[in-house]
């Protein structure tokens, strides 16, 4: 996984909180589409990669369902 360029945002939450909001959101997603994501989460071997996906799966919400979407899921995450 690429990781993002210094001075992107990064969560306010704890890895722990983060794991599991993101864990939370797939849940929410459907059968495929959240065991895929859940996938993703699990082999985040650290707050960095962790964030770069939780910023990734933002910028896909934001394609899929719209600004709105986008920023309340980048609230949920911690990115303020």
């Amino acid at each position: 996984m690429p990781s993002r360029l210094a001075g992107a945002p990064t969560s306010s939450l704890p890895y722990q909180e983060l794991y599991t909001a993101l864990s939370t959101f797939a849940k929410q997603q459907g059968l495929l589409k959240g065991y895929k994501i859940a996938l993703e989460v699990e082999q985040c071997a650290d707050m960095s990669q962790l964030q770069t996906l939780a910023l990734d799966i933002i910028d896909r919400v934001r394609a899929a369902k719209g600004d709105a979407a986008a920023h309340e899921l980048r609230a949920t995450l911690g990115f303020n």
